[in-house]
Formats: structure tokens, C-alpha cells, sequence
């Protein structure tokens, strides 16, 4: 890819991620299933957060979950505890799929972002490094005054071995859930990548 093109396919990537900001700690209400918050989480990679759990309605540990992790996890299951008095109704909507039968059983793993810091977490490092210095510098100069303190601060890879190594090992151990039978997706706002063996 030309450095030019990575540019700007970055820089479309950063607009479309100022959608979602951080809300308050508040534990989300849901329509259908339950949420079980895990609070303060702590990581040896990334700042402390709460999870929020999604388990459908009729969860049971005897049973086999898929897990979906998605990331903006204060924006997934209440519009009351959002910043902008929106959700995206992740909770209604997993209720209807898994209804129809369409896809195997599944629980849902909210990851709130970093506030803040939001970007130094889902940019990503690696086309950046791929970038001239000069490439890098016009970048990071399309955050205006948090230029400086976003390229200090940049995490993602920490973020995704938060992920891979703290996170689900966590839920796979507290769900009961088997590591070998799992299937593994990341899912964000317009974007479903999958996390493979990851």
C-alpha cells in the first residue's frame, strides 16, 4: 500500500472512531438477559475498566458460548447510561438472533473504552510505523491539540494483548466456557473482525 493511501485510510478510520466516548460506570439496564459487570478491571497492559457481560436469557454453565467481544462497551445495552443518550441495542438484538436460531448460543463481552484515550488504544501501531516521519507528523497533526499526547500514548497492541491473554482467559474461566470449542469475534460499530486463535 503507498504510504499516501495508509494516510489516508487512517485518517477516515480516527473520524469514524469519534462516535463513541466514554459514559459514566453506571451498569446498563437490559430488555432481555442479564448483565453481570466485572468491575475495575486490571491489566497489566492497559488502564483499569469495567466489563460488562451479556448472558441471554436461560444462561445456564452446563451449556457451550460463543463469545463476542465488542469493543465501546458503555454504548452496547442502555441508552441511560450513554453520553449521548444512544445505544446500540446489542441486547435486543442478540435476543432476536439467537430466537430464530440462526446462530449458536453466545454471551456478549463489552469492553468500555479508555475515554479519553480512546484512540490510543484502537489505532492501530503498525501502519504507522510503516510511515515516514513526515507521514507520521501530518497524522498525528489532524488531532489538533491532542496530537502530542496521542502519539505519546498510543497502546493498541497492549490493548489487543489485553484482550488475548487477561480478558478471555478471564471469561473463559468464569463462564465456564470450553478454550478449544470457543468461537472467537471481536466486533465494533460497523466493523466484525475475527479474532481467529487469537
Amino acid at each position: 500500500m503507498h504510504p499516501e493511501r495508509a494516510l489516508g485510510a487512517l485518517i477516515l478510520m480516527i473520524v469514524a472512531w469519534f462516535v463513541a466516548l466514554p459514559s459514566s460506570a453506571a451498569t446498563p439496564a437490559v430488555s432481555a438477559g442479564e448483565i453481570v459487570v466485572v468491575d475495575d478491571f486490571a491489566s497489566r497492559y492497559v488502564p483499569a475498566r469495567d466489563i460488562f457481560v451479556w448472558l441471554p436469557e436461560g444462561y445456564t454453565t452446563d451449556r457451550r458460548y460463543a463469545v463476542v467481544y465488542m469493543h465501546d462497551g458503555q454504548m452496547l445495552f442502555d441508552a441511560a447510561t450513554t453520553w449521548n443518550g444512544q445505544e446500540w441495542g446489542v441486547d435486543e438484538a442478540a435476543t432476536r438472533v439467537l430466537a430464530t436460531g440462526a446462530a449458536r448460543d453466545f454471551i456478549v463481552v463489552g469492553v468500555p473504552n479508555a475515554g479519553p484515550e480512546r484512540h490510543a488504544e484502537y489505532l492501530p501501531e503498525q501502519p504507522l510505523r510503516q510511515m515516514t516521519a513526515d507521514q507520521r507528523q501530518t497524522f498525528f497533526a489532524t488531532f489538533g491539540d491532542d496530537a502530542e499526547r496521542l502519539r505519546d500514548a498510543l497502546r493498541s497492541d497492549r490493548y489487543l494483548r489485553f484482550l488475548v491473554e487477561e480478558l478471555k482467559p478471564y471469561v473463559v474461566r468464569r463462564r465456564r466456557l470450553p478454550v478449544d470449542a470457543l468461537a472467537r469475534h471481536v466486533a465494533r460499530r460497523r466493523y466484525r473482525v475475527s479474532a481467529g486463535d487469537a
